[in-house]
């Protein structure tokens, strides 16, 4: 019969999503779906590369390099890496902490993440 299907909630060539699913994750139960979780792990990441390009760019302006020094705060203790390797390597501020620091932060909301979904699939126990 044209139009039908064997697959469980497919008719017409079309896929049906269940109406009660509201993005949770179904292994979890955390109100957050595994796409929702990527995204939110690339928010403090993002925020942190374009505050590094703003520097870069002159878009924030201080004396000689100041601009680094709240970067160099805001990620230590990991910014001692890149503070270290520019004076061996003689790399530039922007590609050091855009690098080292975005990929700092986002290895500290990725571990937000996971324990923000540790606790509430503990507290639902």
């Amino acid at each position: 019969m044209a139009g039908t299907s064997d697959r469980p909630g497919a008719t017409s060539g079309i896929l049906h999503v269940d109406q009660h699913d509201h993005g949770h994750d179904a292994d979890s139960g955390f109100p957050m779906s595994r796409r929702t979780q990527l995204v939110a792990s690339l928010v403090l990441p993002t925020l942190h590369f374009l505050w590094c390009l703003a520097i870069a760019l002159g878009v924030v302006t201080s004396e000689g390099s100041w601009a680094w020094f709240f970067v160099f705060v805001a990620d230590f203790p990991v910014s001692l890496i890149p503070l270290l390797l520019g004076s061996v390597l003689d790399i530039g501020p922007f590609l050091l902490f855009s690098l080292i620091g975005t990929a700092w932060w986002y290895f500290i909301n990725r571990v937000l993440v996971y324990v923000a979904l540790n606790a509430f699939t503990k507290g639902r126990a």
